[in-house]
């Protein structure tokens, strides 16, 4: 990717706070689009604890994890440092079933 290092340090040491990290636009309790606040209600239905970060706080940041990630738009959902994806992608597996059988084999609810 084209990320500068301290950047990629930054995204990687984000990832690495926690199994589950989801960039959100906003915060749980305030999300600043319809997706985060979608996605948010979703996992809180499944009772997922995971570890956000609000892509606002830094154009940097958001653009810079756009181009890690090779992913376009948030919100966007990491399990144990790789992508799952967005909005859609969790919103299908929620409706296929895939998206609890992941969770429970990784011990994540």
């Amino acid at each position: 990717t084209d990320v500068n290092e301290a950047l990629r340090k930054d995204i990687e040491a984000k990832l690495a706070s926690d199994r589950m990290v989801v960039f959100l636009t906003g915060t749980p309790d305030f999300p600043r689009c319809g997706f985060t606040a979608r996605i948010v209600d979703l996992f809180r239905q499944f009772g997922v604890n995971y570890t956000s970060y609000d892509i606002l706080e830094s154009d940097e940041f958001c653009e810079g994890l756009k181009e890690y990630s090779d992913w376009p738009t948030y919100p966007q959902v990491y399990v144990d440092k790789e992508l799952v994806g967005g909005y859609d992608n969790i919103k299908q597996m929620a409706m296929d079933g895939s998206l609890v059988k992941m969770l429970k084999e990784k011990n994540l609810v």
